[in-house]
Order: structure tokens, then C-alpha cells, then sequence
């Protein structure tokens, strides 16, 4: 079915053999519907917590268990209870080293982990003192950490 391109008003049209008129796509109005904004992520993010450090860990050894000889000393158990003294771990993993101080052979230097949080996975150490006098101490000395 032969078709013309010439309409009325100089619109260009599509001009089927039959006698209708189909208007062309360009030439059909454009109709319009209310746009939906596109979402936008919010261009404020959070401040990035600093990576803790030793200075922002304390560890304390809870005596699980004791056994003295005499003038000979004592062989203690103990366990480390450490606490993050910053905002939060959440964001890291860590491994803390801490060393504990009073064993007869020198300091002991052990490391604790962190999966993040407040819990921690720790070995309990035995420490073989000189005396019965001699109260085993431990301090942090070093945190290694990384993003989950």
C-alpha cells in the first residue's frame, strides 16, 4: 500500500492509500507524566575512625589458678581481661600483644584477638614466679588491625 508524506498545514504525515491519516511520530504531541527524581545517595558519610592503637587498650590477668612451694615460688595460671578504652572496634580487627611481667624466667609476651567489638579471644598463661610475694602484671604493647 502505496503511502504520501505531504499533510495539512505543511505537517508531515503518513498518508495511507485508504484516505486516513496517521500522523507521523515526530509530528504526534509529546505527552508528558510527572518525572520521578532519581535517588540520591546521601553525600554525607561518617567520620572513619581512627585505627586503635596500644595506648586505646588496658589489660588486666585475673588469677584462675595457684600453686606455691615454698621458698621455691609458684606456678600461676592467669587469664587477661582487656578492655578498649576508645569509641569503637566495630570496624576493625585486631590482634593485641600485651607483654606480662613477674615470671622468673623474664617477661612473657602474648597476643589476644578481636573480631571486632568487645570480645576477645585470649590464652590463659602460666607464669612461674620467684617468690610468693611476686604479683604477675601485664601491659599492651602493640595492636595490629584491619577492616573485616
Amino acid at each position: 500500500m502505496p503511502l504520501s508524506n505531504t499533510g495539512r498545514r505543511g505537517q508531515s504525515v503518513f498518508e495511507p492509500t485508504d484516505g486516513g491519516v496517521r500522523p507521523r511520530d515526530a509530528a504526534v504531541p509529546a505527552t508528558t507524566s510527572p518525572s520521578i527524581p532519581a535517588y540520591a545517595a546521601p553525600t554525607t558519610t561518617e567520620p572513619a575512625l581512627p585505627e586503635p592503637t596500644a595506648k586505646d587498650y588496658s589489660v588486666d590477668l585475673a588469677v584462675v589458678s595457684k600453686q606455691c612451694f615454698g621458698s621455691a615460688g609458684c606456678n600461676v595460671v592467669v587469664e587477661p581481661k582487656l578492655a578498649f578504652l576508645g569509641a569503637s572496634t566495630l570496624l576493625w580487627e585486631c590482634d593485641i600483644t600485651y607483654s606480662i611481667s613477674g615470671d622468673s624466667s623474664g617477661e612473657l609476651i602474648e597476643t589476644a584477638y578481636s573480631q571486632g567489638g568487645s570480645s576477645y579471644r585470649v590464652d590463659r598463661t602460666v607464669v612461674s614466679t620467684k617468690n610468693t610475694k611476686v604479683v604477675p602484671k601485664a601491659s599492651v604493647t602493640a595492636v595490629s588491625c584491619r577492616e573485616p
